[in-house]
């Protein structure tokens, strides 16, 4: 569902830097009709100011939401039955925890889009949370889930409330009602995660059989199969079982969506899977290029004008033990013994730092590394220096002697020795099955290797077998179990299974501008389309699904008196899930932005407008973001704004247009003087017209009806000499009682915190009126104390950078 500007910022940290001077609104609209008449157009410009004021930052503070609140129920005066004015509203009302305002605009919002079935739970949701036991929730719950009223909701919406049954029966101990719901949930949508992993918690903390753990860990995927943090333990289980090609697949389809390079652990096991499934150069290529990118990570600045402050240590180079350990086994059961060498001197190197730092543990970690690598005289140099009473009754000395024997060729003693340990020691198991060279010991030496890779799927013993198994061409034998896991899993639909958005795209992403050419105050739409292209249903806007945040970039390509423009998000949440085919729409008032006020601004200039939408964007941490996994672009939909200079007949029809029957032409018309006005002063040919315009204005604006005369004060100048030439204008709008005109005026006119317009509106008997006035000029204060602060914080960087500038 959509969320208010603060939320769709928190999304996206970085888009202020795409923005300019100003932020992002995030709002979505369903395609509908919109009717244009004199006070929806009114309203259209209080939800603009709205906007503007809680989205000029991340976190807005109490005196923006209270104006934008107030705002926003103005703008419903005007247009009470616009869908997309309430949903800001109940967003807005969540955001500052009015739970009464919060139903009732969501209320409002569901009776004019019942199609919303994420509304529509939102909305079962916020009404559940206000009792006060869960055995009441649970218990209004299952009446909703009963009631005649959502017979016809979607079975997403039914499962989602019955997730919510189930989780309530979990904590008020009902075992029986928990395996009901949580069955009925996980039956009426398979992309509920919730109801997933619910089930996939239920099932570990239970004995369950690996086979019940894979299909509840599957389940979990089939929600949200762009996720990688589900992929990832769902790989080790895999490796787990010894099913090192799927589990090397799992880990590479993570790696799509989150690079897992920098995660060591990750790397180990994808590197180890791939090797263990006979794909050694591609998980040495990735070591390489993990080692690489440690190489290039550049140190940390130390702050040299502090001279007491802490140094950073330095960054260690390189692979990590682990990592690099899982190298050398790869080159050396590889045939690399050149590029192996390098890596056991490397190796060497980090525990010889731990044995002069004095861990005991490395002196034998390295001892028994130099034996089982066969540098044996290394081990034997280093056995020789461990303490004896480290030596005494240690099953690894065993383990030491046993492998020298072997690297000796000494088979008898080798087995001997390691033979009493092949139980407990994968190790030991592997070595002795080295021992085991006759045809007649071929069967028993198999059954060992996959002991071996029973006790050790996932460790370096494991990953000795295995490559084993590749090198003489033979399919590693699972348990039945499984191998029951393993037929499932290739069963899986591919979409599932291993999405790749390079190789089919997963989702459809078209989004479209109109109209292609706009007239002056014409509303500009956008209508953003988002299909589901793979082979199954897929949630909308829960994490690893169908991403719901779009960015919309515009860029100004022609002449125009028009500042830079921030990026507009669009929130696709609107619908549970999307099914196989489908496709969700949503229209976007594009107006509703920092953009149409400034379009507004220019009624005779001519201004394309390029517009390049980014579906599920990445922040980069500066520059442009970047494009996800699962994201797409659209780019060049162009939009132009005719210009034209305004002759004298035009402007002329345009002053007296005010006695236009048409309400549209006659607001269009009064925007127009009321934006030509000042420049038309400086034109000595048309000075006549500008006093022929404040004349007008100020005989006519007393006698309009207050939201005439507020779009009228929407359109003014705050400049001096305009003031003086629309004295009545001026003076009419500070006496009114009418709200909307008292908030419009005090929005354009007023900047200063002590202005006589705030003192008297503070003092006013009307709420709104007090209330607008009195968060106005808090805004006011708090602006100017950031911007002071904004200012120290320049000049203290300036003078730090000067510094650093002396010192180098």
């Amino acid at each position: 569902m959509l969320r208010w500007v603060c939320k769709a910022i928190q999304i996206l940290t970085a888009v202020a830097l795409l923005a300019g001077s100003g932020h992002i609104f995030a709002y979505a609209a369903k395609a509908e009709t919109y009717t244009i008449n004199g006070k929806t157009m009114v309203g259209d410009q209080l939800v603009r100011r709205a906007v503007i004021i809680s989205g000029s930052t991340n976190t807005p503070r109490p005196d923006q939401l209270d104006r934008s609140a107030i705002l926003l129920d103005l703008a419903l005066q005007m247009d009470e039955t616009n869908a997309e004015i309430w949903r800001l509203r109940y967003e807005l009302a969540e955001l500052i925890n009015d739970t009464e305002g919060h139903i009732d605009a969501l209320t409002r919002y569901c009776d004019l889009r019942p199609t919303d079935d994420a509304a529509q739970l939102k909305l079962v949701f916020a009404r559940i949370s206000r009792l006060q036991t869960m055995q009441d929730r649970v218990a209004t719950a299952q009446r909703v889930l009963t009631s005649k009223a959502t017979k016809n909701f979607t079975p997403a919406f039914h499962s989602r409330l019955a997730s919510l049954v189930a989780g309530g029966a979990a904590e008020i101990g009902d075992d029986k009602l928990f395996r009901q719901y949580l069955a009925q949930a996980l039956q009426l949508d398979a992309t509920n995660r919730t109801a997933a992993e619910m089930q996939y918690e239920f099932i570990t903390r239970r004995q369950s059989s690996n086979l019940e753990v894979a299909m509840a860990m599957m389940q979990l995927i089939r929600t949200a199969p762009f996720d990688e943090s589900i992929r990832i333990p769902f790989a080790r289980f895999l490796l787990a079982q010894g099913m090192y090609k799927a589990a090397a697949q799992q880990l590479s389809i993570a790696n799509r969506f989150n690079p897992l390079v920098s995660d060591s652990s990750a790397l180990f096991d994808w590197c180890l899977s791939l090797a263990a499934s006979g794909d050694s150069n591609s998980a040495i290529t990735l070591l390489n290029l993990a080692e690489a990118q440690n190489a290039e990570t550049p140190p940390v600045e130390q702050d040299v004008t502090t001279p007491t402050s802490p140094q950073t240590p330095p960054v260690e180079v390189g692979l990590d033990l682990d990592l690099e350990l899982l190298r050398l086994t790869i080159l050396d059961r590889g045939g690399w013994a050149a590029t192996a060498d390098g890596a056991f001197g490397r190796i060497t190197q980090k525990l010889q730092a731990k044995i002069d730092q004095g861990h005991p543990q490395a002196q034998q970690d390295l001892a028994w590394l130099a034996v089982l690598f066969n540098r044996h005289d290394k081990g034997a140099d280093l056995l020789g220096d461990i303490p004896g009473d480290q030596k005494e009754n240690e099953s690894w000395i065993q383990l030491v002697r046993g492998w020298t024997a072997l690297h000796e060729n000494q088979l008898q003693k080798a087995a001997h020795i390691l033979k009493p340990l092949i139980k407990h020691d994968p190790f030991a198991a592997y070595g002795y099955s080295k021992t085991l060279t006759t045809d007649e010991e071929q069967t028993e030496r198999h059954r060992l290797l996959r002991s071996v890779i029973q006790m050790s799927p996932g460790h370096i013993a494991g990953l000795f077998a295995a490559i084993d198994h590749v090198q003489e061409n033979r399919t590693i034998k699972l348990s039945n179990e499984a191998a029951q896991i393993a037929k499932i899993y290739d069963q899986w639909p591919r979409s599932i299974r291993e999405p790749n958005n390079k190789e089919a795209p997963l989702l459809k992403f078209d989004v479209v501008i109109s109209p292609k050419t706009a007239s002056y105050l014409q509303p500009l739409w956008a209508t953003v389309h988002i299909g589901n292209l793979t082979g199954g249903p897929l949630a909308i806007g829960q994490p690893g699904a169908i991403p719901a945040n779009v960015m919309i970039v515009p860029s100004r390509q022609l002449i125009g008196d028009i500042r830079d423009i921030p990026p507009i998000i669009v929130n696709m949440n609107r619908q549970l899930r999307l099914d196989a085919g489908q496709t969700i729409t949503a229209q976007v008032r594009l107006d509703w932005s920092v953009m149409g006020v400034l379009l507004d601004r220019a009624p005779t200039d001519r201004i394309g407008l390029s517009f390049a939408s980014l579906l599920a964007p990445i922040p980069t941490g500066s520059g442009p973001p970047e494009i996800g996994p699962v994201g797409a672009i659209d780019n060049d939909r162009f939009v132009e704004r005719y210009g034209f200079s305004p002759t004298t007949e035009q402007v002329g029809e345009w002053i007296n247009s005010h006695n236009n029957p048409d309400p549209i032409e006659r607001l269009r018309a009064l925007a127009r003087i009321c934006n030509l006005a000042p420049r038309l002063a400086d034109n000595e040919e048309m000075q006549d017209y500008s006093e022929q315009i404040y004349a007008t204005l100020n005989r006519i604006f007393p006698n309009l009806a207050p939201h005439e005369q507020a779009w009228i004060l929407f359109f003014l100048s705050n400049d001096e000499a305009v003031k003086q030439s629309l004295g009545i204008v001026h003076d009419t709008a500070q006496r009114s009682d009418d709200p909307l005109v008292r908030i419009a005026y005090t929005i354009m006119q007023v900047n200063d915190p002590s202005s006589s317009v705030l003192n008297a509106g503070m003092r006013h008997s009307n709420l709104k009126i007090k209330r607008f006035s009195e968060a106005t000029r808090t805004g006011i204060i708090k602006n100017r104390e950031a911007e002071i602060e904004f200012r120290k914080q320049q000049k203290q960087l300036l003078r730090k950078q000067q510094d650093l500038q002396e010192l180098r």
